[in-house]
Parts: C-alpha cells; sequence; structure tokens
C-alpha cells in the first residue's frame, strides 16, 4: 500500500491509501484529520497495517515536506523518520509548474483509476467539491483553487498524479536528511 499526502496540521492533512494490482490503480482508504501532529498520522498508518493488513510501500509526500521547521530546524521528512517510516520509502513529489496543467492531469487520470466508495467517501467528496475561487466583489471565478477542507484531500491526490513513478524509474534523488546525516 502506498500513501499520497497532503501536509497540513491546522489545515487538513489529507492521506490516499493506494495500490497497484495488474496495471491498475487502486484507493482503498482516504484518511483526513486536522489539529493533529505528525505522530497522529504514523499511529493511524500503524492501527490501519494492524486493522487491514496493510504492508507499506513508499509514502509520497507534496514538495513542502522538506522545509525545515524554525524551531526544531528540521523536516517533516525528518520528523516522519523519527517517527518510524524508513527514509527509503519516503518519496517528495517536487514542485510543478503549472496548477492548471496538474488539474488537467488529474481530470484525465480519474477514469483509469478505481476508488472504493465505502473506504473513500471523504476523499471522493473532495474531488467532487474540488473548485475554482470565486471573487464576491468581483462576481467571476479566480484562476486559483478555493482553499477549503476539499482543497486538501484533492491536492493528495494530485500528489499521486504528479508523484507516481518517482519511486521506480530511476529518476528521483532524495536529499540527505537530519536523521540520516545523524545530526
Amino acid at each position: 500500500v502506498n500513501t499520497f499526502w497532503d501536509l497540513g496540521r491546522n489545515d487538513h492533512n489529507s492521506i490516499w491509501f493506494h495500490q497497484f494490482i495488474a496495471g491498475e490503480h487502486r484507493f482503498i482508504k482516504f484518511y483526513q484529520s486536522r489539529f493533529e501532529d505528525l505522530a497522529h498520522y504514523v499511529r493511524q498508518l500503524q492501527k490501519f497495517a494492524g486493522e487491514f493488513g496493510y504492508i507499506y510501500g513508499h509514502h509520497y509526500l507534496p514538495h513542502d515536506a522538506e522545509q525545515e521547521n524554525l524551531e526544531r530546524n528540521e523536516s517533516r521528512v525528518d520528523r516522519l523518520v523519527e517517527l518510524g517510516i524508513p527514509l527509503e520509502k519516503i518519496i517528495v513529489v517536487p514542485r510543478t509548474d503549472s496548477l492548471l496543467a496538474d488539474i488537467e492531469i488529474c481530470r484525465s487520470t480519474l477514469p483509469l483509476v478505481w476508488i472504493d466508495q465505502g473506504g473513500c467517501d471523504e476523499g471522493i467528496q473532495a474531488l467532487d467539491n474540488y473548485s475554482w475561487r470565486w471573487n464576491e466583489a468581483q462576481g467571476c471565478w479566480m484562476n486559483d483553487v478555493a482553499h477549503n477542507p476539499f482543497s486538501h484531500g484533492a491536492d493528495a491526490f494530485r500528489t499521486f498524479v504528479m508523484g507516481w513513478g518517482l519511486a521506480t524509474d530511476g529518476s528521483y534523488k532524495r536529499r540527505k536528511s537530519r536523521s540520516a546525516m545523524g545530526s
């Protein structure tokens, strides 16, 4: 089971759980919460592994996962490693050049995936309700996404679309985390 994340604490932190079986992308679970630290999400991963027998492949994180926290001088990647996720299982998906292009790629990918309705109900709602921001004063849609509870689940799905294959095609080069360097 691979995971695809959108990171947040005050905002929602969203995770899609994915399997690639016989050439098919299957999303089997979606989890989202807010006001929780990374330890909470690692406990959820462990809980799902115990309940459902998940054996984890890679954990795909958005580009900002390598930004360092000013207080602890560590990134979220460093913290996840500290919490027990092996560094070699973490893939940080680079920032892309165009949100509009990303959205179009996601739209074209959706018909090619299988999503479990029961396990991913909240994630499906996020995808269904992902939208542009409405500007009331100008009476028009803006060229950026509405930042709301739905945007995080959709952004985690975008992490899948932009990141799938980085672990297997040999093009991904991870920076050394502070944890791996022993500092």
